[in-house]
């Protein structure tokens, strides 16, 4: 009998350790604290709608220091033309700096009043030319074409002008953020402030 309870002792000791040994610990809980609340989603950047797209291109195409700045350039709208209610112009920019610098892509443009007022803009890209990469070098020149319609569409007003006058452009060359102006005197912009602009190209 006492061998018997010697055997029977020693396979509940066993099982015990097996049993210890297979049990997974706890899992923890996704959030340790139910009282305290995630915090807030971060709040999206007021002057993201402002910048203009990003410009992808070709690796080392353009060196991020070599590229034209708003503080490099210099502009002016040349070469306005008329037509079946369309609008054409040539953005003329001019490289001012002491060094040589770089255009790649379309870059953003806004239209504003002379108290830096925002008047409806609707930049829009057509490839006609596409981007490629122009070297500028100090006084040289760089153009984007430009097109637009003066011709209400949709329930713009058809009694009067459809939008403000604009008294500048102001323009944000490509992978800038800061902008340059110059005078706009082509009058106003329909179709919700919509104009077509070209990449840059060299003249």
């Amino acid at each position: 009998m006492r061998r018997i309870g010697q055997a029977v002792t020693g396979s509940a000791v066993v099982l015990m350790a097996i049993t210890a040994c297979g049990t997974p610990p706890p899992a923890e809980p996704a959030n340790p604290n139910p009282l305290v609340a995630p915090p807030p989603p971060a709040a999206p950047d007021p002057n993201e709608a402002a910048k203009a797209p990003a410009e992808p291109h070709p690796a080392g195409a353009r060196p991020a220091d070599t590229r034209c700045t708003a503080a490099d350039l210099t502009g002016e709208l040349k070469d306005s033309d008329a037509g079946a209610g369309q609008r054409y112009a040539t953005l003329v920019v001019t490289n001012k700096s002491g060094k040589a610098c770089t255009l790649f892509g379309y870059g953003g443009m806004e239209l504003r009043r002379n108290n830096g007022e925002r008047v409806p803009t609707k930049a829009e890209r057509t490839a006609d030319p596409g981007p490629k990469t122009v070297m500028l070098p100090p006084g040289q020149k760089a153009g984007k074409k430009l097109h637009w319609s003066p011709i209400p569409a949709g329930e713009e007003p058809t009694d009067g002008p459809c939008a403000p006058t604009p008294d500048v452009l102001a323009v944000t060359p490509p992978d800038d953020t800061k902008q340059f102006t110059v005078p706009w005197t082509n009058g106003y912009v329909c179709n919700g402030g919509k104009i077509d602009g070209t990449a840059y190209f060299r003249l």
